[in-house]
């Protein structure tokens, strides 16, 4: 839901219902809401260059950005800063370091440049911004959604806390929708909320784009293995995602890499495995999707040759 709208998505879902009756198959469809979005504002000529050791002023106003002010669509956000936090934009491509916090703004050191663009996303692990993690925007997909569509699971994106769950949870069933609820872990949060929300999730995916913002890379991978052995205990499904086949978008063929991390993926207990730019927005949609199905095949033939990941 954080692309396109309710005529595309509907229009969209009755083709692939037609192709699945047309071979025989059964698809099931679930709604990723949106979820909350700290953004940077319209900037001035459409960009700045962000240059290492410059420093910058991070503002809560309504202001069009230049190369010394950056204003954030958070109110106060000041409150919620102190020295020594990071500030990452555009996916993490660039980082800030807070070195001050005055009375209505703060004032950033540039870690990590590069070219910013006005509306892209704003990540601060570390600060506890009191944002509704299910948006107006989210109650209003979900609800026309559930309205027009055919839906099996609902996905919750940013979750933060069991509270999030459970309130989505209500939601369905104030709609009456028997839908299943997918938490995306992709918060440093979540992780430290993670046996709470696992009981109250139906299934969880590890969302490793945006968590790998608010995480070093370098955890990634074995966050990934503790995920699984937990929700593994507790029988919950885990969809593992974000850059499965990520050379594919490109390449027709996948790395080796990239073999080894989805196979690894179902070693260390995954149920599903995601394809997200690949088959949105690749060029090789119908070989990514037969590359990975190809991988799992492998995997379910031969399981006696892996040996399972276990937790020390």
């Amino acid at each position: 839901m954080s692309h396109g709208d309710h005529e595309e998505h509907f229009t969209r879902q009755k083709r692939i219902q037609a192709a699945a009756a047309s071979l025989g198959k059964r698809v099931n469809y679930f709604v990723d809401l949106q979820g909350p979005k700290m953004r940077v504002r319209p900037i001035e000529n459409n960009y700045v260059t962000l240059k290492a050791g410059e420093l910058v002023q991070i503002k809560s106003e309504p202001l069009t950005c230049t190369q010394e002010i950056i204003s954030i669509d958070v109110p106060e956000i000041h409150r919620y800063l102190s020295p020594g936090m990071a500030i990452f934009l555009h996916d993490g491509s660039m980082e800030l370091k807070v070195t001050e916090v005055h009375q209505t703004d703060v004032t950033c050191v540039v870690i990590r440049g590069g070219v910013l663009e006005g509306h892209k996303g704003v990540n601060i692990p570390d600060a506890l911004i009191p944002i509704d993690t299910i948006t107006d925007k989210d109650k209003t997909d979900l609800s026309l959604a559930l309205a027009s569509m055919q839906v099996d699971g609902v996905a919750l994106s940013f979750v933060r806390t069991k509270d999030d769950v459970d309130e989505l949870r209500q939601l369905l069933e104030e709609h009456g929708s028997s839908a299943v609820i997918i938490s995306k872990i992709e918060t440093k949060l979540a992780l430290k909320n993670i046996d709470s929300i696992l009981n109250a999730s139906t299934i969880v995916m590890y969302a490793r784009g945006d968590l790998g913002v608010e995480i070093p890379a370098v955890e990634i991978p074995i966050t990934q293995k503790e995920l699984c052995v937990q929700a593994n205990t507790l029988e919950v499904p885990v969809i593992v995602a974000t850059q499965i086949l990520t050379s594919m978008k490109e390449s027709p063929i996948p790395t080796r890499a990239e073999m080894t991390d989805a196979i690894d993926a179902l070693i260390d207990g995954a149920s599903f495995l995601m394809l997200s730019d690949e088959t949105t927005l690749g060029k090789h949609p119908v070989e990514a999707v037969t590359t990975l199905s190809d991988a799992i095949f492998e995997f379910t033939s031969n399981q006696e040759r892996y040996i399972p990941f276990e937790k020390n």
